[in-house]
Formats: C-alpha cells, sequence, structure tokens
C-alpha cells in the first residue's frame, strides 16, 4: 500500500487516488506500522541524513527580486540547505536556483512548510504542488508553519494548545504517512509553544515527535523553556530572523541591539562582526539557524561563522541579554507593527504620589521595559516625554525600540487632528507614535463607555476619519480604539470597511480585562476581525470598574506556589497566555521587576487556563446594592 501511494503521488493522472491514498494512510489505525519490514530503496526517513545546521531562507521580502539568482549564488559559495514555504511563494524560483547553480539535488537539503493544520486531503495536495513547482521527487523536511489556523490575527501564537488539536492531529498524522511512502523524509512543525508540543505528543496520540521546531530565536529572544522542553524529545530547534530586527514577531531584537557592548567586545576579540557574533551564539547553543540575504558578501560572511567558535563564558554573557518583553504584530506593514506584550501606564492614580511619572518611565525603560502607555485625559504627556527624550539622549534605548501608546480622548471629531498635533505631539517630544486609540465609544464623562452602539456613532466615525488621516501623514503608525464593546465594534467597523475595504486598520481595543471581568464574547469578535484586545487594569481591584482581580483565590495562590512566582504575575500570565496583552501600573522598581522578566519563565498548563478563566467576578444582590465577592 505505501509503494502503490507513492506511485500514485508521482503521477499525474490521479491525483484525487494520492489524495485519498496519503490521507488513508493518516488515519488507519496503526499507520506507523506501514513503514516496517518495506523492501526497495526508500530514501532515509529518520535520521540518517543529517540536516546543515545553517539554511538559506527564501521568504519573500528577503529573497525578492530576483529569488533564483540568490538561491543559485548561495549554494555556489556553499550553503547546502535550502528554506522556502508555500507562504513564500519561492518554490518555483529555489528549483531555477538550485538548476542553474550545478549543484546536484541528492547535496541540497530543501525545507519546505504547509500553511498549519490544514487537514489531511489539503495537506496531502500541497505536498504534490511543491513537489511539482520544486521540480523534485521527495522533500528533505516538511514543516506544519503554524499552530494555528490562519484564521486567527496571529497563527503563531493567538491560539491555546487545545483550539484546532483535531486538525492538528490530522495534519501531523498525514505528514507521518507522507513520511512513510518517502515522498518526506524529515517532517516537523515551526512557530510551536510548549503547550502545542505537550497536546501533539499527548501519550494518547501514540505519534513521533517533531524532526525540527522552527522558531523565533536570537539575541533578544530565546524561548529557554521551549529550548528546555525540546531536549528529551531530540527536537532540533531552527532560528529564523536569528538577527532579530523588524521581520521579527518580537522586533528590534526585542529591545537588544546588535552593538550592545557585550556583542561588540566579543567580535572584536575573535575578528570578526558583530552579526557573526549572534549568529555563532545560536550555533554554539546547539540551535539551527536560517539565515536570509541577497548580498554575496553577507552569504559568504554567514558561512564563514564555522570558521570560529565562542567559549563557554562567552555563551553566557550572551545569554543574560535575552529581552524581557516579547511583542506581538498589531498591524500588518512594511515594517510590521509589533507591539510589546507589557506595556507601563501613567494614569496619575497607579503612580506613588512620591516619585513623578517621569521618573517612573526612566526606571521602566532601564530595567527593559519599551513600551508605555500615555493619554491625554492622564494629564502624564508632558512627563513621559522628558523620559522619552532621556532614554533616547541616554543611549538606553533608541526611538525605534521604543513603543509609545497615546489616547484621543473619546469621538471629538475633526479636533482629533489638531488636539494631537498642536498638543499631545509636542508635550511627548515625539513626531510620531505607535499606536493612537479613541479613548472611549462616547464623551459621557460619567460613563464613557456605557453608550448603546448608536449613540454618538458620527461623531465616532468623524473621529476615525481623523485618526486615519493622522496615520496616513506619518502622525501614528497603527491606530485603534479603547473601551469599546461589541455593539461599539459593530457599529463601527461596517463604516471603516466602506471607507477602506477592510476593517484591518482597526488595530487595539484597549478594554478593561482581568481575572475578575473577561469579557470572552468581545474576546472572540476581536480575534474574528483581527483586532488585537489589550487589558487594562489587568490585576483588577483600585482602577478597575468591574470587581476584584480575585489574586487571594486558592486556584491563583496555587499556581503562585507551583511556580515561584507571585498571584499577580499568574495573573498577568494567564492574560499573556489568552493572547492578551496588558497594561500594568507597577508604583515601584520592585513591582516593575515582577511585571517584566520573570512573566516569560513560566507557562500556565491547559488546565490552570481554564480554572483561572472560570474565576469571573461573581455578584451578589443586597439590598438593592451589587456587591462584587
Amino acid at each position: 500500500l505505501v509503494r502503490f501511494c507513492r506511485i500514485a503521488m508521482n503521477r499525474p493522472v490521479c491525483p484525487s487516488l494520492a489524495i485519498r491514498c496519503v490521507a488513508g494512510l493518516a488515519l488507519s489505525t496503526g499507520h506507523a506500522a506501514f513503514g516496517m519490514g518495506l523492501p526497495g530503496p526508500l530514501p532515509p526517513t529518520s535520521r540518517e541524513m543529517q540536516m546543515p545546521m545553517l539554511a538559506f531562507g527564501t521568504g519573500d521580502t528577503h529573497c525578492a527580486p530576483d529569488c533564483a539568482s540568490a538561491v543559485s549564488e548561495a549554494l555556489r559559495l556553499g550553503f547546502r540547505h535550502i528554506d522556502t514555504a508555500y507562504e513564500y511563494g519561492s518554490h518555483k524560483a529555489v528549483a531555477a536556483g538550485i538548476q542553474v547553480s550545478g549543484v546536484p539535488r541528492s547535496e541540497i537539503f530543501i525545507t519546505t512548510k504547509i500553511p498549519g493544520p490544514v487537514g489531511a486531503e489539503r495537506a496531502a495536495e500541497l505536498l504534490r504542488q511543491g513537489l511539482r513547482e520544486l521540480n523534485t521527487s521527495y522533500i528533505d523536511l516538511l514543516l506544519m508553519h503554524y499552530p494555528c489556523d490562519t484564521s486567527y490575527p496571529d497563527p503563531r501564537d493567538a491560539c491555546n494548545g487545545t483550539d484546532g488539536m483535531a486538525a492538528r492531529l490530522e495534519t501531523w498524522r498525514a505528514m507521518e504517512a507522507m513520511k512513510t511512502t518517502g515522498l518526506v523524509r524529515h517532517i516537523g512543525v515551526s512557530n510551536y509553544h510548549v503547550r502545542h508540543l505537550e497536546h501533539l505528543l499527548a501519550p494518547g496520540n501514540n505519534v513521533s515527535a517533531p524532526f525540527v521546531n522552527q522558531v523565533e530565536w536570537h539575541l533578544g529572544w530565546h524561548d529557554e523553556e521551549l529550548f528546555n522542553y525540546s531536549k528529551p524529545f531530540a527536537i532540533q530547534v531552527q532560528a529564523y530572523s536569528a538577527l532579530g530586527g523588524g521581520g521579527t514577531s518580537t522586533g528590534h531584537n526585542g529591545g537588544i541591539a546588535l552593538d550592545d557592548p557585550i556583542v561588540v567586545s566579543i567580535a572584536r576579540k575573535h575578528g570578526v562582526s558583530i552579526a557573526q557574533v549572534a549568529l555563532r551564539w545560536s550555533l554554539d547553543r546547539g540551535v539551527a539557524i536560517i539565515t536570509a540575504t541577497t548580498k554575496p558578501s553577507h552569504m559568504q560572511s554567514d558561512l564563514d561563522i564555522y570558521k570560529f567558535s565562542l567559549s563557554a563564558e562567552e555563551v553566557r554573557s550572551l545569554d543574560k541579554l535575552r529581552a524581557a518583553v516579547p511583542s506581538v504584530q498589531i498591524f500588518d506593514d512594511w515594517p510590521d507593527v509589533v507591539m510589546p506584550v507589557v506595556a507601563l501606564g501613567t494614569r496619575s492614580r497607579s503612580l506613588d504620589a512620591k516619585c513623578n511619572v517621569s521618573t517612573k518611565v526612566a526606571r521602566w525603560f532601564q530595567l527593559g521595559g519599551r513600551h508605555v502607555d500615555t493619554a491625554h485625559s492622564y494629564g502624564s504627556e508632558s512627563e513621559v516625554g522628558v523620559a522619552l527624550s532621556a532614554a533616547v539622549a541616554g543611549g538606553v534605548a533608541a526611538r525605534d525600540e521604543l513603543f509609545v501608546t497615546a489616547q484621543i480622548p473619546g469621538p471629538v471629531g475633526k479636533a482629533a487632528s489638531e488636539l494631537m498635533e498642536s498638543s499631545m505631539l509636542p508635550a511627548l517630544n515625539l513626531t510620531y507614535v505607535d499606536l493612537l486609540l479613541m479613548q472611549w465609544p462616547c464623551l459621557d464623562s460619567a460613563s464613557p463607555e456605557s453608550c448603546s452602539g448608536e449613540d454618538g456613532a458620527a461623531d465616532r466615525a468623524a473621529t476615525w476619519l481623523a485618526l486615519e488621516d493622522l496615520r496616513a501623514g506619518g502622525k501614528a503608525r497603527s491606530i485603534g480604539v479603547a473601551g469599546f464593546g461589541v455593539a461599539h465594534l459593530d457599529n463601527l467597523l461596517p463604516f471603516v470597511a466602506k471607507v477602506n475595504g477592510s476593517t484591518s486598520l482597526v488595530a487595539v481595543n484597549q478594554v478593561e480585562w482581568h481575572l475578575g471581568w473577561h469579557d470572552e464574547e468581545l474576546l472572540a469578535y476581536c480575534q474574528k476581525h483581527g483586532i488585537r484586545l489589550q487589558a487594562r487594569s489587568p490585576l483588577g481591584g483600585p482602577g478597575a470598574s468591574h470587581g476584584h482581580g480575585h489574586l487571594s483565590s486558592e486556584a491563583v495562590q496555587a499556581a503562585a506556589r507551583k511556580y515561584g512566582v507571585t498571584p499577580a504575575q499568574v495573573a498577568l500570565r494567564w492574560s499573556l497566555q489568552r493572547g492578551v496583552p496588558v497594561v500594568t501600573s507597577g508604583t515601584d522598581q520592585t513591582h516593575m521587576v515582577e511585571d517584566l522578566s520573570p512573566l516569560f519563565v513560566f507557562s500556565l498548563s491547559p488546565s490552570e487556563l481554564d480554572i483561572l478563566s472560570n474565576l469571573s467576578s461573581a455578584s451578589t444582590m443586597l439590598e438593592g446594592m451589587t456587591i462584587a465577592i
């Protein structure tokens, strides 16, 4: 049956038969046994063919405009591993480059990727397409590009471990069947977090471990939990965006510049470039690398990392450069707008009266925070501006390494433009902000979030047009809203779609969200429409309108004891794992540190997430009063 499937997949006259054949292998009970004891010269399907640790990447933005020439030159210089994907659209260019290079196919390791958990039949169709476009009879490494369906705003990390599990498992079993036929030598995944691997490799699934997990990994962001989890399963971690920068999902190397004094010092010692140090660090950690360039000199420089190695002490010193806070993409632009997932809020009531806002923000930047949230209504813009200027002038961070969110006070109409240009930007001492929000859906100062979807609709529309103009004029890199419920978004989005043809410009909706109050309907609505929900008052308590954050509940306390963290960190981590970035209000250095790096050294289990998600604020009615309990 396996040999028949292999023949069918290579015969263009019977594609439907081939698809059913591989799908059937994948879904049949005991499919893994089909590869046992077969006669005939099938290509190796385990680790018999080693994967070159350095690969040449062909993502569309890096390989354009002449990808075939870049591939040919890379092979001429010595690369023997080419990385592509269906999503890149570079299959045919890779095939052309290989042909021009004259390097035998048998000496080249080709990696490609199917776009996520597409199911058995679609996976088989895509394999057939890839073999044809790459002009090859087999793929060395086939990856599942994302753990999540591409309908998610960010299929890299928006879904949890259980979302789409059935489709993920079906797709993986189809890939195992492809490997059994010999059409694919190795199979793996990409962008998988620990939670996705845990569910995939659950004992009851009876599946093989991925050969590779290709993830973002660089000096500014390296997921040590994932790295350590992968070791017992012999999963090879492979780095994309290995130099960080604007092409990463964390952006700007996660706040770590390649010209950091430690990197520069090591480069001088070895007589190499700072980029070579960054790449060699990954290699010395045992992480495979994908590089991407069209310049032959850079290709040769990448290959030359094999000419030196780092000492154990140098590797340890570079390990410590890990950025505190990852980011998420909130707007698909060039360069993409990526937002650090933890921001420092600057509402005056959340800050210690003994220490002014500028001092707080400056301390935040010094500790590694890169996102600050302000609003015209907070009255904190000038002091935030002082801290921003000091951070840039003092070399703490470059302007493009900082993320500034500002907020227009509600649907003020055309006045938004004048307010932004004549007041807010000058106070911040900036020429642009990274994210500009319409702070409320209504102008009712007593309850600006309680109006209906229709109330103030004309003012909202006029304000939104002003925000779009500010973005088009370079005054804001991305725009969004705050305090909007489903009814308000239902009213605004059709207008945005009518003006622009889509609703993609609405990047963020910042709302109250914590363990005691989380609007699941709103979260689902925002995810459906590609809007990133962001949590203000993520701990509940003072400043929150809807109850407390349940930090003293036994479920939160138990998780804190288990992971050796604070209850506040558990609550913040819960939001982040739900795909909801947070705006914190640290009142001293200890709290700021707790809000930063320790959040990313532990993960809540799926069952813990479920328990915490059910701690919504309960209420009882007592003599006409609602009391949160």
